[in-house]
């Protein structure tokens, strides 16, 4: 399993979320922060944004199906800092999910 955790601005949350769930995520965290990058440090400094961190859990093939979108449609757009860390999970059936379930569950 893996632990996908991605960085962008607090307006991209949703766009983010509902791209994810639909590359195959079956569930996350999503936590408000702060913080301030590279370029923006560079050129103002002390100016931390709102931000949002989301966490995901996901089988090694969905974790490369998000980075994937992540640098084709979000990077070349949005400053967003990701990455992907091997974990052990306790309830490994609770995180994956078949694709005759994916069919019948949609989320909201």
């Amino acid at each position: 399993m893996r632990r996908l955790t991605a960085v962008a601005e607090a307006d991209l949350e949703d766009w983010l979320l509902d791209n994810f769930v639909e590359l195959g995520a079956t569930g996350y965290t999503s936590l408000p922060c702060s913080g301030a990058g590279r370029s923006t440090l560079q050129n103002e400094r002390s100016a931390a944004s709102p931000m949002v961190r989301i966490e995901i859990v996901t089988p090694q093939a969905t974790s490369e199906k998000i980075l994937a979108f992540l640098g084709m449609k979000v990077l070349p757009e949005h400053a967003v800092t990701a990455c992907v860390e091997a974990v052990d999970v306790a309830r490994r059936d609770h995180l994956s999910v078949s694709l005759d379930d994916r069919q019948t569950v949609k989320p909201g």
